[in-house]
């Protein structure tokens, strides 16, 4: 039987929210417009200003904790490339030959218009995929 290596990681997800309403060409446009605003660091007090053009203004200050998951990460104890992450868990992180792959089906699922009923939840993985991929960019 084989040996690995079982990393058992918790993650805690701790966030706070603000809305903005924005006048944008598309859902993505509107999103690019507050995400652009958004300051790469806290105030003093721990608050994230964020302010658009318009003036419009929301602080976050990340208090509440909305989630939190036990995971396994399970690694081949001799040459420790990753064999899968088992237990439920909101992060997604495949490695960008996965996302990229994961990227180029969900193209073509949309291509093919036999596809309709699978269109709408292609068209959500493949926006976090294109975001996953662009994140170092």
């Amino acid at each position: 039987m084989p040996d690995f290596r079982v990393t058992l990681v918790e993650r805690l997800f701790e966030a706070d929210a603000g809305d903005f309403r924005v006048t944008a060409t598309d859902a993505e446009a509107a999103a690019r417009i507050v995400l652009n605003a958004v300051p790469d660091s806290v105030d003093s007090d721990g608050i994230r200003t964020t302010i658009l053009p318009d003036g419009q203004e929301v602080d976050l200050e990340v208090e509440e904790v909305v989630h939190g998951e036990i995971v396994a990460m399970v690694h081949d104890a001799g040459t420790g490339v990753l064999q899968g992450q088992f237990g439920f868990s909101l992060v997604f992180s495949p490695g960008r030959e996965a996302a990229a792959v994961l990227a180029r089906v969900m193209d073509r699922v949309l291509a093919d218009d036999g596809e309709r009923d699978t269109h709408a939840a292609c068209v959500l993985l493949r926006r976090y995929l294109h975001e996953y991929l662009n994140a170092d960019a």
